[in-house]
């Protein structure tokens, strides 16, 4: 490709991990609790002055079972209410990848071409999936501080027998 077909991109790269505290950071990142009581939001928000441009976010759930079809990661049936993809801009949420819920592994399959299966030594399983906007889109979901904009995982089910779940935002900061 010519030099000036490539797209500039301004911004500092970035990587966020989502998480109960929504500052971004590692600590409070893993969904393994049991939500099932309440619904609990794994989120990121930017500081008052920023503003960030997603161009990915990624699930990655771990699990000591084999993953079949039908489950989540290795919870027998699936899952009740689902993980779902939220983007709030001015206190309004969306609900994202078309409004479509997670609640069974092959649900990863049908929300995005860009999921991996992966065998470790034994039968633990980790699956990953991305959500490209940018790549798939050639568009950015911004998240501005200054409208305390945020972008959310919303989790309402016992994750309790996983062995580790996350979700990761990349992209650059203005």
């Amino acid at each position: 490709m010519p030099i000036s077909n490539l797209t500039t991109i301004s911004g500092t790269p970035f990587l966020r991990f989502l998480s109960t505290s929504g500052d971004g950071n590692v600590a409070n990142s893993v969904a393994t609790g049991d939500y099932s009581g309440a619904a609990t939001d794994f989120y990121f928000q930017p500081g008052a002055t920023q503003v960030f441009r997603i161009g990915m976010t990624q699930f990655t759930v771990s699990d000591n079972a084999t993953f079949n079809q039908g489950d989540y990661a290795g919870i027998a049936a699936g899952l009740t209410n689902g993980v779902k993809l939220f983007q709030r801009i001015n206190s309004v949420e969306t609900q994202l990848i078309g409004g479509f819920t997670i609640k069974t592994n092959k649900d990863f399959f049908a929300a995005s071409p860009d999921v991996e299966l992966s065998t470790f030594a034994g039968t633990a399983q980790t699956i990953s999936i991305a959500f490209k906007t940018f790549a798939d889109s050639n568009a950015y979901l911004t998240l501005d501080g200054r409208t305390s904009d945020r972008i959310i995982v919303r989790l309402n089910d016992n994750f309790t027998s996983l062995v580790d779940q996350r979700f990761i935002i990349r992209g650059n900061r203005l």
